[in-house]
């Protein structure tokens, strides 16, 4: 059995689209109408799963079955559907993956039981994606999926860990339970930023962007709350998932031989949400910043930077874990 932990490396500038904010009649609204992408079958349908969601599933895929398509089937369905995923999301799970045959997990989180999501996904509606996360459309937090797979959607799933049969055509499937649900862009009443701060405005999608200020760089690190938010709050042991933009104190800099308004960092409209880590595993001072702040909120940091005098940071607090 392998076992990991699923990580988003803070690089450069990365992107995943944005989708439209809604109210809660709005999504649940949306949650009756959700049509999930697979249909169940015979596979899905004949995978056996054993405890609730929350526990340690006993498994046992039918020895025989070999894989066709992929097929979903809702093992256990939270009553709540208020946050089902039906907008561009943010996703904390536990899953595991099984072949035909094999009682044993060919991969698994790091624990079903600790009442939290160790791996964290990005479920975009409409977009292409692999059966994980892109089956987990229209699920809910407290549900538990069975999805099938193909053999090197498994081996991809399991970090290349192969199955046992031998079986080129064997079929495989991945439990999936489905603990918190964030929407990529944040809902909430921007707030008029303290003096000595840049202006920041946001479009409809969520991309912010930054109005330089005359005001001279400041020496120290500031930060301020533009967006309130209120869900958990960002300990310095949380590793913070965010979308963050960075760009220097008079929005210019140098590339390659010449003058640009390009930010140094832009994962909003780049590589999308990237996880940057607690106190102890980021020492940058924009990841102390948001120690104290709460999952929703938007929070712009001013860090002081020999080369451009400052940098100016604004950053989407998505998730925690």
């Amino acid at each position: 059995m392998r076992t990991t932990k699923a990580q988003i490396a803070l690089a450069g500038a990365a992107l995943l689209g944005a989708g439209l904010l809604t109210g809660c009649s709005q999504q649940a609204s949306a949650a009756e109408t959700c049509e999930a992408p697979y249909a169940s079958g015979a596979l899905s349908k004949n995978v056996s799963v054993l405890g609730d969601f929350g526990s340690d599933p006993v498994v046992n895929v039918p020895e025989g079955f070999t894989y066709s398509s992929a097929q979903s089937y809702t093992v256990q369905k939270a009553a709540n559907r208020e946050n089902a995923i039906t907008e561009p999301s943010f996703v904390s799970i536990n899953y595991a993956v099984f072949e035909a045959g094999n009682p044993e997990p060919l991969m698994k989180s790091q624990s079903f039981t600790d009442d939290r999501g160790y791996e964290l996904m990005a479920v975009v509606p409409d977009a292409e994606q692999a059966v994980l996360p892109g089956g987990l459309i229209c699920a809910a937090p407290g549900d538990r999926v069975v999805l099938t797979l193909s053999p090197e959607e498994a081996e991809m799933l399991s970090g290349g860990q192969p199955g046992q049969s031998g079986n080129p055509d064997a079929a495989y499937a991945v439990v999936v339970d489905v603990h918190d649900v964030q929407p990529i862009a944040l809902d909430g009443k921007a707030k008029d930023l303290p003096a000595g701060f840049p202006g920041v405005v946001s479009n409809e999608d969520g991309q912010p962007g930054v109005i330089a200020t005359p005001a001279e760089a400041p020496t120290e690190v500031r930060k301020a709350t533009r967006i309130e938010g209120d869900g958990d709050e960002i300990t310095a042991e949380t590793s913070a998932v965010v979308n963050m933009m960075q760009v220097t104190w008079d929005g210019w800099r140098d590339e390659g031989g010449s003058r640009t308004r390009t930010p140094l960092i832009n994962t909003f409209a780049e590589q999308g949400p990237v996880e940057i880590g607690s106190e102890a595993q980021n020492q940058e001072p924009v990841r102390a910043a948001l120690t104290g702040a709460k999952v929703g909120s938007q929070v712009v940091v001013i860090v002081p930077d020999d080369e451009y005098g400052a940098t100016i940071y604004v950053v989407d607090i998505l998730s925690g874990v």
